[in-house]
């Protein structure tokens, strides 16, 4: 570091706290002695401003104060304090004025809601919502597919492709889209009062409401044991250790597992990857779309097993868990382990079933499970179209984007359907599991 250097924070608020990048900037470099124009300029918290005078020796130029003296840290600390109440009686200010126009039902400011667009009063001064014709026609178009019986992931991918991207330009995420499906604005109403005329039809958003929660699962429990479809197959390019899902300030990401900070390891990655997840699931369904869409699905069975009843008796396993932990009586907590024990044994003996594996179609193609909403089969069916997707580590923070030379996929060879050859399995010099075997050979000469 130089004598002096100049860091720059145009157009900053001192409210915006001890993480602007200005004073990100100072710590880059390792300033010691900061002199600023006016203290309401770097804080209007008493207390960010103490956090400061701590971290930085602070000089302010139109207050004629130092703050490495007793003096002037008390001086700046009823200064910062006025600063402070200043701040509360605008933001007071705003927010009665706020109320004021959404009683005359004229736009506020702000982001603009999903389905809206700004016009002038009708009726007078200033601005209002009204529906916008083409973006409220494609969030009733996807509304209706819900209805009708479409995924949230199927018709969050119907608007990315129209060109429909989350307010501040991000990525649209099936979390997004239901955040605006279920929410008021989409409807023109704030806090249950009606202020600007609806985006789409009142009956249409309350059978979508309804349809929303009928998709609830009941005793608590969640739809599928992975967080994301590709959970299984993420892969840091650097080291080939797999990627973890890491929540960082609400946001989820995929990063290399070595480095995530609850895992201790010896052998850290030195160039780790990480990337926001929603933007590389996006990613790669844009690739899936155009190379495997028409892919089917195999499963493997056993004959005579019942998938179907496999379900059955898997969500009935769940749900007596669900109970298990729920329970406040020795009653209920009888009944749950009851339930319990019978779907067990439902699935040992389903698990028992006899007969060489076999790989069966179902009938499904792998994209249209991978746009339901099971996470459990959409994650099975990722790994029958990649075995890996290796994402490299990126180039900087800041990106809204995903740069597609950072992600390659290695693609899983497509099995035909037919009998699965079994491992030999010897103990002590002799084949133990002959039976099988035999059975394997017989069904590859019949064909089956």
């Amino acid at each position: 570091m130089g004598d002096d250097d100049v860091v720059r924070d145009l157009d900053v608020s001192g409210a915006a706290g001890l993480d602007r990048p200005g004073l990100q900037r100072l710590r880059e470099i390792g300033a010691q002695r900061v002199v600023f124009l006016k203290l309401d300029r770097i804080s209007r918290n008493v207390a960010d401003f103490h956090a400061l005078s701590k971290e930085f020796t602070l000089v302010s130029v139109k207050d004629n104060l130092d703050l490495g003296s007793a003096t002037g840290r008390f001086v700046a600390t009823i200064l910062a304090a006025f600063a402070e109440m200043e701040r509360e009686m605008v933001r007071e200010r705003v927010k009665d004025a706020r109320a004021v126009l959404h009683s005359q039902g004229r736009f506020a400011g702000g982001r603009i809601p999903h389905g809206y667009q700004v016009v002038d009063n009708p009726n007078g001064n200033g601005k209002v919502l009204a529906p916008h014709p083409d973006e409220a026609a494609l969030w009733a178009t996807v509304a209706e597919g819900i209805v009708a019986g479409r995924s949230l992931r199927a018709q969050t991918r119907y608007l990315i492709h129209k060109g429909i991207t989350g307010r501040k330009g991000e990525a649209l995420v099936a979390s997004t889209v239901r955040e605006v499906l279920l929410g008021e604005a989409i409807v023109g109403r704030k806090h249950g009062v009606q202020i600007y005329e609806p985006a789409m039809d009142l009956e249409l958003w309350a059978r979508l409401r309804s349809v929303f929660d009928a998709r609830k699962l009941p005793e608590g429990r969640r739809r599928g044991k992975n967080l994301r479809m590709l959970a299984p197959v993420m892969t840091c390019a650097t080291c080939e250790a797999p990627m973890w899902m890491s929540s960082d300030r609400g946001k989820l990401f995929a990063r290399c597992s070595t480095n995530i900070h609850k895992l201790r390891v010896d052998d850290k990655c030195p160039t780790p990857a990480s990337v926001k997840y929603d933007n590389l699931e996006a990613l790669v369904l844009d690739l899936i779309e155009d190379e495997a869409k028409e892919r089917p699905v195999v499963v493997m069975q056993r004959p005579g097993s019942d998938p179907m009843a496999v379900r059955s008796a898997e969500d009935a396993l769940e749900a007596a868990q669900a109970r298990l932990r729920a329970a406040q009586t020795e009653e209920e907590e009888a009944d749950a382990l009851s339930s319990r024990r019978a779907a067990r044994a439902t699935l040992e003996a389903l698990s028992n079933a006899t007969g060489a594996p076999v790989l069966r179609l179902t009938g499904e193609r792998v994209w249209d499970v991978l746009m339901g909403e099971d996470i459990d089969a959409a994650a099975r069916a990722m790994q029958q179209v990649l075995d890996r997707v290796v994402v490299t580590p990126g180039g900087g923070r800041g990106r809204k984007t995903l740069d597609p030379a950072r992600v390659s996929l290695e693609w899983a060879d497509y099995v035909e359907p037919g009998p699965t050859k079994p491992r030999t399995l010897t103990r002590g010099g002799k084949i133990v599991n002959q039976a099988e075997l035999d059975r394997y050979a017989q069904a590859t000469a019949e064909g089956v």
